[in-house]
């Protein structure tokens, strides 16, 4: 199908590729193949529809209206998009124009922000120039360091029931330095845990290095217990870590290195063990050449030389609710580019 075809005379409809081509499978009146999703989005441009072909009226029930999304070929009743960014500095990113540009063009459901680098009264303003999202904000004690906020649409805090905000893992060290930023909500009976996480880098000192593979150890002790309580888990954010050769540009000449060290890289192992999964590399397995951190002093960007550090995981028994995974390259201000991902509920 080569052009788009309506969906109502509010939306406009068209196939997307996705990265799992199957079988084709229909949907009401017309049969798509199953390397497709369907996407729907708000018509500006709206016109008296042409004869042909047609989506079905109970079109899945959007959380936030600019943008529709079916997963994996199922109609569902809510979707959510779900995106994750390190921004290096939350004022830094809003001064560029960059976040303004990034909300506008992506309009999130919830968003995970990490290294907000600021404090309570320093980023307040974000609450009025972002009016449309409920902010909530877990800043380092260390003024300038770390820190960590979860935005969520408030066309999808209508919608859900025993929004919770949280930022402790229990028994992990960094307490003070605002690393986590969970929220807990029900949504159509499903229990969902979002967590974004700055995890930390481990490079300042031996006990820096000691801290951060606690604190690897606790959050995965944190992910199974949420899980053991019924809830639906996504973890995202920064990890600090490239898990295999493929995952970064240079690994010869970074074995060894934290980010790239044996011990970290087996956490993540573990966490596979565990039944928790990277979503992009389970969509993408041979995928090369996909970063989402760059060195901005040495311009690696423009290169291309980086390392994937950011991910979502999910446990595999909810991998079902995973849409398409996506890095957005193309999102500048920061060191680090977003991740995005599509949640059916």
């Amino acid at each position: 199908m080569e052009k788009p075809f309506q969906a109502g005379p509010q939306w406009k409809c068209e196939l997307v590729p996705v990265a799992d081509p199957g079988l084709y499978t229909n949907i009401d009146s017309y049969t798509i193949p199953k390397s497709m999703v369907i996407r729907f989005s708000a018509r500006h441009d709206y016109q008296e529809p042409e004869p042909g072909l047609s989506v079905r009226q109970d079109a899945p029930q959007l959380l936030n209206p600019d943008d529709r999304v079916s997963i994996n070929n199922q109609i569902t009743n809510t979707v959510m998009k779900i995106i994750s960014w390190n921004v290096n500095g939350l004022r830094a990113v809003e001064r560029k124009g960059e976040l303004n540009r990034f909300i506008e063009a992506e309009k999130p459901d919830v968003l995970m922000v990490q290294e907000t680098k600021g404090q309570p009264e320093q980023l307040e303003p974000f609450q009025s120039a972002y009016p449309d999202y409920r902010q909530y904000y877990n800043s380092a004690e260390k003024k300038g360091y770390s820190g960590t906020s979860a935005w969520l649409h408030k066309n999808v805090e209508s919608k859900i029931e025993s929004l919770e905000f949280s930022c402790t893992i229990p028994n992990a060290p960094n307490a003070d330095e605002g690393r986590l930023s969970q929220l807990s909500f029900q949504l159509d009976g499903r229990i969902w845990k979002i967590l974004g996480i700055y995890f930390p880098n481990g490079g300042k000192s031996e006990q820096a290095w000691q801290e951060k593979l606690v604190f690897y150890d606790r959050t995965h002790d944190y992910m199974n217990e949420l899980k053991s309580q019924g809830a639906t888990v996504l973890v995202g954010g920064d990890m600090n870590v490239a898990h295999n050769e493929i995952d970064l540009a240079r690994p010869k000449e970074n074995e060894g290195n934290i980010g790239f060290h044996p011990r970290e890289r087996a956490w993540m192992d573990r966490l596979h063990e565990d039944g928790w999964i990277d979503t992009w590399r389970h969509q993408n397995p041979t995928a090369t050449d996909v970063y989402s951190w760059w060195h901005m002093i040495s311009r690696s960007r423009d290169r291309n030389i980086g390392w994937r550090i950011d991910y979502f995981l999910m446990h595999e028994d909810s991998l079902d609710l995973a849409g398409k995974v996506t890095y957005l390259n193309d999102q500048m201000g920061s060191d680090h580019c977003p991740i995005r991902i599509i949640l059916g509920a």
